[in-house]
């Protein structure tokens, strides 16, 4: 695998792969407990790779040995079947990408109706996962919700998706995919799902920093009026493209 990976670098591509990272080093699990988590592998040399991962919370590039590479890989201990087998090959973008309404129409589709795509996921196979608009389903549950108050990156990277909804929504306008009446319709009921999403962020960044806890109650009654808001702007949304 190694020669494999020094090939693609060789060749300009970087290679992505799960690695368990109590054998890498810079990783909070290092030598202290087994946790899954893909990594960037964009450089080499001599027996040694550089690879991009998360410390933290936060990315941080550090150096692994060949051998612990080796170690890494092989001691996965994937939820998905075949996961850690997988080994993606990126290749820097050199050209623009064009655009296609039906590639996106179709992942709007998949969002509302929380499918994930066999294709598009080069057929792996998911065990007891959510996806797309029923994420909202498993945060307003007994353990999405303690996930939330213990771990707010959560609520992070819900924000930035509504934030890059909003961004997309901009886009087919600009593109002429959407009148704008159309625009303006749309666009009120998807930045009020963005500014719900950081209201709540914010409840669960003060209830830390002042140790009041926020209750589960306004917890579940924000996000299900994000995920009601949702439903009915994307699918108006599909109607129109």
């Amino acid at each position: 695998m190694n020669d494999y990976i020094k090939k693609c670098i060789g060749n300009g591509v970087y290679i992505e792969l799960l690695l368990n990272e109590f054998y890498v080093p810079q990783r909070d699990a290092y030598q202290n407990y087994n946790y899954n988590h893909q990594n960037l592998i964009y450089g080499y040399k001599d027996d040694e790779f550089y690879i991009l991962g998360v410390l933290n919370g936060k990315p941080v590039l550090s150096t692994i040995n060949e051998n612990n590479i080796i170690s890494a890989h092989d001691n996965c201990m994937s939820n998905y079947d075949n996961e850690a087998e997988i080994i993606y090959c990126i290749d820097p973008v050199r050209d623009n990408f064009k655009f296609s309404i039906e590639t996106f129409k179709e992942s709007l589709s998949e969002y509302l109706s929380g499918e994930v795509s066999k294709i598009q996921m080069y057929n792996l196979s998911f065990k007891n996962l959510l996806f797309g608009i029923n994420i909202y389903n498993g945060l307003m549950q007994s353990d999405g919700i303690m996930r939330i108050k213990n771990d707010v990156l959560i609520l992070y990277l819900l924000y930035e998706h509504k934030k890059c909804m909003n961004e997309r929504l901009l886009f087919l306008r600009n593109r002429g995919y959407l009148k704008e009446d159309e625009f303006n319709t749309i666009q009120v009921q998807v930045h009020e799902v963005l500014k719900k999403s950081q209201i709540l962020l914010n409840c669960i960044l003060k209830s830390m920093i002042n140790r009041v806890e926020i209750s589960d109650d306004k917890i579940i009654d924000i996000l299900r009026d994000m995920k009601s808001i949702e439903a009915k702007a994307y699918n108006e949304l599909l109607s129109l493209l």
